[in-house]
């Protein structure tokens, strides 16, 4: 599915009812790309973790968002109900990995942009455009040594 890229580790496989229940709890439509990726890759992590945007901006991923497992509170579900429950982020932004500083990435709902990758800061409560989509994202993806 990634070209460049291996995500390692994921949790059970999903089906295509455990995303309908999300969508369906939050009123959304997962677009077919972040979909595919879900029912392929539940969770995990990637080899090839870092992503240089043009102006030269560093984004680490630390952990896909499963749609289901064992961890109830890192679950998909759990993640939104704290980030929807509390108004933190957007609703047209739908997180699908986080970052070790607990920042998160984002694909947009928004119809012009849909699947479009996004970053969330905690920190400054700010949206920052990465890519246009999740295949470009993890295409283009260096190891990262720390």
């Amino acid at each position: 599915m990634y070209n460049n890229n291996k995500i390692l580790d994921t949790e059970k496989s999903i089906s295509e009812e455990d995303i309908k229940y999300v969508e369906s709890k939050y009123k959304f439509s997962m677009p077919e790309d972040i979909k595919k990726h879900h029912l392929k890759y539940n969770g995990g992590h990637l080899k090839k973790s870092m992503y240089t945007t043009n102006r030269g901006d560093e984004f680490v991923v630390s952990w896909f968002i499963p749609i289901k497992s064992d961890k109830k509170s890192s679950e998909l579900d759990a993640v939104l109900a704290d980030l929807r429950g509390d108004k933190i982020i957007p609703d047209w932004l739908i997180p699908f990995a986080d970052e070790a500083g607990g920042d998160f990435y984002c694909y947009s709902l928004r119809k012009n942009e849909l699947g479009a990758i996004y970053y969330w800061s905690h920190e400054f409560d700010d949206v920052v455009y990465i890519t246009k989509s999740l295949e470009e994202f993890l295409n283009n993806m260096v190891e990262f040594s720390y």
